[in-house]
């Protein structure tokens, strides 16, 4: 064991003690940029979280195997920097806080690695103005996360996966859990800021959300105040096998916000993979307001064919909002396929289950949907 005191450099006692592995900062600040690039710990001293700040791109750019980091609080103040980026495998993110700076940040957890396990943590203050910021955000080889007991404040969106095309299509995220966390957006104080969405799918399979709290969502670039995005975007042009697929958002709760999720089944400005495989099974949504978070309020979006969409044990409480649930047809006249809706109720909203162009009422919708199944539908 090194213990490292604020004034030395901690890249530079870690580079000079090679065999080493467990290094403890006593109180205070330490100066980033630092480059982990093999297997070791670095943690808290004492009982007092020590900072770890940087003025660079990253504050951490893990590359090694099997870094662990415990009980510190890493900051950035460059607004468009990183403040821990993954690229090796297997870090471990223990009882971290994770904060941008006044001025903003583009994001605070960028996992583009396998095995990343965020326990306990607090990542928060990622905004800015004119642009999207993430609490956690992964694009490129994100594998087997595993987030548990955190708080996430992003901006624009909490959570996002996707929003950049992978190397290859076996860089597609894949095999992510978030239990137990909390999504959320201090919309006073982030007032200025690009708002969004609690959480956003662009590229991912193989996705759950388990027993977790969505808060906050906005209408920056045209979005509808959705707590959650299903949509498949091949981003830059390069990714035709983009895609959102097997999915499952279980036992959650949501606020403050004009709608619950907007499901999108393609891409609709450039060749992409299909959603599809979807489930929310369990979710009571509360202060959904058309008004205060100036939307239309469309609790659920249905556009352009996303398939096998299950919607199981619903609770809506809303005011001014237009819809229930509003069908957006492709060009071939479907607007969901194999969608299934059961036990779900919806305060009343202005037309119910809504149509685009045409009327509102289960005939209607039966008329775009292939395959609708419902029960107990309110």
């Amino acid at each position: 064991m090194i213990i490292i005191n604020p004034g030395q450099s901690i890249q530079s006692i870690i580079d000079n003690n090679p065999t080493e592995s467990d290094f403890r900062l006593n109180p205070g600040i330490f100066d980033g940029l630092l480059v982990l690039n093999r297997q070791l710990s670095i943690q808290s001293n004492t009982s007092t979280r020590p900072t770890i700040i940087s003025h660079s791109t990253d504050t951490i750019k893990i590359i090694g195997l099997y870094v662990q980091l415990n009980f510190l609080e890493v900051r950035n103040d460059n607004p468009d920097g990183t403040i821990i980026h993954q690229i090796g495998p297997r870090p471990r993110l223990i009882h971290l806080n994770i904060l941008g700076s006044e001025k903003g940040q583009h994001r605070g957890i960028h996992a583009d690695g396998e095995g990343m396990l965020i326990d306990n943590c607090v990542v928060d203050d990622c905004w800015l103005i004119g642009r999207d910021a993430q609490a956690l955000y992964g694009q490129d080889g994100t594998k087997n996360l595993l987030a548990l007991d955190s708080y996430f404040g992003g901006a624009a969106q909490s959570i996002m996966f996707g929003g950049g095309d992978p190397s290859n299509e076996s860089n597609i995220p894949q095999n992510i859990t978030i239990q137990r966390c909390k999504l959320g957006k201090s919309l006073d104080k982030w007032s200025k800021a690009q708002i969004k969405c609690s959480l956003e799918l662009k590229n991912c399979k193989n996705f759950q959300l388990i027993d977790s709290e969505l808060i906050g969502a906005g209408i920056s670039q045209g979005q509808g105040a959705y707590l959650m995005v299903f949509t498949p975007r091949n981003q830059g042009g390069n990714a035709p096998y983009s895609t959102v697929q097997n999915i499952l958002i279980k036992n959650c709760v949501g606020s403050k916000a004009a709608g619950i999720a907007n499901f999108l089944g393609t891409d609709d400005s450039k060749i992409s993979g299909p959603l599809r495989n979807l489930t929310i099974d369990g979710f009571k949504a509360t202060e959904i307001d058309g008004m205060k978070f100036g939307a239309r309020g469309f609790i659920f979006l249905f556009n352009k064919g996303p398939q096998n969409i299950i919607l199981d044990n619903i609770d809506v409480t809303c005011q001014n909002c237009a819809a229930s649930g509003y069908f957006i047809p492709s060009k071939d006249g479907i607007a969901a396929i194999n969608l299934v809706m059961n036990n779900i109720g919806v305060s009343k909203t202005k037309y119910g289950w809504k149509v685009d162009g045409a009327g509102s009422g289960w005939n209607e919708v039966k008329k775009v949907c292939s395959g609708l199944s419902m029960y107990d539908v309110t």
